[in-house]
């Protein structure tokens, strides 16, 4: 699922049609179903964002949104969510209280340490079921051990 209503990209990550999506659907405007697409040449489906509504925060935390999750969950194995980042605005956090889990997907190349432990905490706060992080565009020549980094286990 495309949750990230103010910046979406997996449609065209994913080769996606464009149209209607999640924005729709949380509106009352169209089923979910009927809206999921295949991803090219993948055999992995999803629903796409839909268009940019101006209150993504109070559609992402509604009891549609509650609704929509738990009848995806009959439907398919796993249900990913792709939300925008933690620290720029509460969506995310408001989407990890409707999860079974969160992985934090950290840039390595460009985020601080500091910022990690505060996204790391405000998941926290949110008594979010934390599952681990995924380091995004790490240089594996760089990286090293070290025993005083940054833990993200609660």
């Amino acid at each position: 699922i495309d949750a990230d209503l103010r910046r979406p990209r997996c449609n065209r990550a994913l080769g996606g049609q464009p149209g209607m999506g999640l924005t729709e659907v949380l509106a009352g405007h169209a089923d979910a179903e009927p809206l999921i697409q295949r991803a090219e040449n993948s055999p992995l489906f999803f629903l796409p964002a839909g268009s940019i509504p101006p209150n993504p925060t109070e559609l992402l935390g509604s009891e549609t949104m509650r609704e929509t999750l738990l009848d995806l969950r009959t439907r398919y194995h796993y249900v990913l969510i792709d939300a925008p980042p933690i620290l720029n605005i509460s969506d995310a956090i408001v989407l990890s209280t409707l999860v079974d889990g969160v992985v934090l997907v950290v840039d390595q190349q460009n985020t601080p340490r500091q910022l990690i432990r505060e996204a790391h905490s405000k998941l926290v706060f949110a008594r979010a079921p934390i599952l681990g992080a995924v380091l995004n565009r790490a240089d594996l020549r760089t990286i090293s051990y070290d025993p005083y980094g940054v833990e993200l286990a609660a």
